[in-house]
Formats: C-alpha cells, structure tokens, sequence
C-alpha cells in the first residue's frame, strides 16, 4: 500500500530529526488475534499466518523498524509487540463483488510502562479480471486495512512529541487521521486550552472523530462543554445521545441537570430516558457530597 508522503517525512522527523535523536521504533514481534471474521477469512485462503505477516509489513511500512539483536545500545530502540484482530470480513453486496475487511491493530510499548496505542480501519477490494475466488480481493483488503491502522498509530507516536500549540493546529488539518490523533493526545494531556478546539470538532464530517471528541471532552470535565454537547444530542441519534447523556451528567452543572431532567422525563427513546436519569441521579449526588464537604 502506498504511503502518503507527508507521512514518510514526518516519520523521519520522528526517528531522526531535531537536536534529541529520538529512538528507533523497534517492532519485536506480531501477534494475530482468533475470532470469527479471521476464521471466515480462512475459508477464503487468508490464514492467521498471512494476517500476521501483513500487520507486520503494514508497521514497518509506517516507520517500525525490526529489532535489532540484543548487542546494540538499548537506548537506541523503543521496543513495540503488534497484535492485530480482524473485527469483520464479508463480500459487500450490491457493490460488483468487491470485499471489505475491517481491523483493529495495536503497538504495544515492551516495557509495559505505558499504554498501548490501537487503531482501526477498513479495507475494501475488488476482484481483478482473471482472479480465481476472492482469497486475492481479501489480501488487498486487509493490507489496505491494516495499512490504515498502522498509520493512525504512527501519526499518534508523532502527535505525543509535539507541543500543545502544534497539537491544536492539528485539530483543523484537512487530513481526518491528524486531527484524530491530535483529538486523543490532547484529550491524555488534560489541557483545558485544548477545549475550544474539541468543541470545534464536534461538528466534524467524521462520526467516528466526533464521539472521540465527545470522549476526550468528557476526559477534560470541563463546564464550556456542556451546551456544545447538549446541542449535538439534539441532532444525533438515541444511542449518541444516551451516551452524552452520561457525559454532560459528569460534567455537572446547574444546565447540565436541567437538560437531564428534561430528557429523563420526555425523551422518546427509554434507553436514552434510562441513561439520563442515571445520570442526573448521579450529578445530584455528587453536587449534595461537594455541598456537604464545603459546610463542613
């Protein structure tokens, strides 16, 4: 799969640039993890072996390198163990018999010491003139795949170096990977200059990047964010809503309980019903134990 050349650049920023040589980004070994759309894959000639070994070019095509043996200088590698899943494997109907795969992988640090980085991504194929079956249109698909998640997590090693001014630049490129790796540094950082921004990416073309907001604004706890959210419930779907329910619940604040009571006693979905008044309950209590400690 081809690479983006902006992304081979910054990964040699990464590895090599600037006064501070930062590590190699070791890659150990890969794992593959069993479930039921690996096995379907199986039936068409694409085995945990050749899963494997994709996860393992679609890392070192975004930046990992294999580690080298055990005498050079540790402090030259970062070690990383890959594991990828494939999460769903079919031929899409309607759509001249092409394939699509969906992956999620993860780079996990050897040393243990912090967590691990994972993404996800689909790959979808069509078979070629000639192709016997469609064991060849499912390898396009998952290298395409895992190619995806393979550069999400190298765009996220680059975003944890960078400064928080760089990181909220990053929340308006027109590239989607860079503002969702930009979305989840900022969100581990707790940085409350970085709400504004996440606000801002609420109303992202992306679904998938807006609920990493909503993820990473519930993380900060800040009140700014409380109306931003409470609009959004108001055009998105009962299941995004019982979620923001719970998140602006956490947030808290005079707003917050009123939106909650109002969704907890006229909302129509009762899933949502159920997820706001859990929340407002919740809210309450916290605000009754924060009265409470500040009379004493």
């Amino acid at each position: 799969m081809a690479r983006p050349a902006a992304l081979v650049v910054a990964l040699g920023l990464l590895l090599c640039g600037g006064c501070r040589r930062a590590p190699h980004l070791g890659l150990e070994r890969v794992v593959v993890s069993q479930s039921a759309a690996g096995d379907r894959l199986l039936l068409v000639g694409v085995g945990a072996e050749a899963v494997r070994e994709a996860a393992r070019q679609a890392l070192l095509g975004a930046g990992f390198e294999p580690l080298p043996a055990s005498g050079e200088a540790a402090r030259d590698w970062r070690p990383f163990f890959g594991r990828a899943a494939v999460l769903a494997s079919a031929a899409e109907p309607g759509a001249a018999g092409s394939v699509a795969v969906v992956v999620e992988l993860e780079a996990s640090p050897a040393d243990g010491d912090e967590p691990a980085l994972r993404a996800r991504a689909r790959g979808a194929s069509a078979p070629e003139p000639g192709e016997a079956g469609l064991g060849p249109a499912f390898r396009r698909a998952l290298a395409s795949a895992l190619g995806g998640a393979a550069q999400s997590i190298a765009l996220d090693l680059l975003e944890e170096r960078k400064s928080d001014r760089d990181l909220l630049a990053d929340l308006r490129s027109p590239e989607r990977r860079v503002r969702d790796s930009a979305v989840r540094a900022l969100a581990d950082r707790k940085n409350a200059a970085a709400v504004p921004g996440l606000i801002e990416r609420l109303r992202d073309d992306d679904p998938e990047l807006v609920e990493r907001a909503v993820g990473a604004l519930g993380q900060l706890g800040d009140e700014r964010a409380v109306d931003p959210l409470i609009e959004l419930s108001l055009r998105r779907g009962p299941e995004l809503t019982a979620r923001l329910a719970r998140v602006i619940g956490d947030l808290g604040g005079v707003e917050a309980q009123a939106y909650l009571l109002t969704v907890a006693s006229g909302h129509p979905d009762e899933g949502v019903r159920v997820a706001a008044a859990e929340a407002l309950g919740e809210a309450r209590s916290r605000a009754a134990a924060r009265g409470g400690a500040a009379g004493r």
